[in-house]
């Protein structure tokens, strides 16, 4: 079946007709795009079932809203993307509403130190993706934030170090479903390396990460691992 969806994937997306304006601040430093896509896909199973698939096509619209600022030390950008899609055949809910809004910030010390922030921000109905390419279409629509905070710094020409932490959320709309399946995950890591020929680096990294469920009941299914 994964096959199957990754095909029909890329046949529709040769479909899409994008429509593209860009509005360029003087000096190039800050810019702003908006970008409306529109698209058909056909699904031949909506509801995941073992057998009595439902097909249906949809209709996706999709505007996006993309702004970068560049300042002397630091980097602002900031995206917007509102989806609406409309099944032909699902029943009884024919339409879906998306928001996705992510913030990145970068910021220069020194030369040698920086330090990365990014927020993204997730609703969605009746949810296909949460995250690199995971499916969850067997759950409900959701409320998702993930933060990412990192610093790096360069002690040397040749030697570097990174330290960074995320904290991601997950909530559920439906109350039951709420109830046992909201979630949090947070993680925290310090990589480092060397870099011994131009070619060549040695690097080593730790990173530990917790699971954490809102109710669990009788059931343990917080986690914890490290590597």
């Amino acid at each position: 079946m994964k096959n199957k969806n990754v095909l029909t994937w890329l046949f529709v997306t040769s479909l899409a007709l994008p429509v593209v304006s860009t509005l360029a601040a003087e000096g190039g430093q800050n810019w702003w795009e908006v970008r409306n896509r529109v698209r058909v896909e056909y699904d031949d199973n909506i509801y995941e079932s073992a057998q009595d698939a439902s097909d249906s096509f949809k209709l996706i619209e999709e505007v996006e809203f993309h702004g970068n600022i560049q300042l002397q030390q630091s980097f602002i950008g900031i995206r917007y993307r509102p989806s609406f899609t409309y099944w032909t055949d699902r029943d009884p809910d024919d339409t879906d509403l998306h928001h996705d809004l992510d913030l990145v910030l970068n910021h220069r010390f020194t030369p040698n130190t920086r330090m990365g922030f990014k927020n993204t921000f997730r609703i969605a109905e009746q949810p296909e993706l949460i995250e690199n390419g995971a499916q969850i279409r067997a759950n409900d629509d959701y409320t998702m934030n993930t933060t990412d905070l990192n610093a790096e710094h360069s002690f040397t020409r040749n030697v570097f170090g990174r330290i960074g932490g995320r904290y991601k959320i997950l909530e559920y709309d439906r109350a039951e479903l709420a109830e046992t399946d909201n979630y949090d995950i947070w993680s925290a890591g310090v990589s480092g390396g060397m870099r011994i020929k131009p070619e060549t680096t040695l690097s080593g990294e730790y990173r530990y990460e917790q699971t954490s469920y809102d109710n669990t009941g009788d059931l343990d299914r917080d986690s914890s691992s490290q590597y």
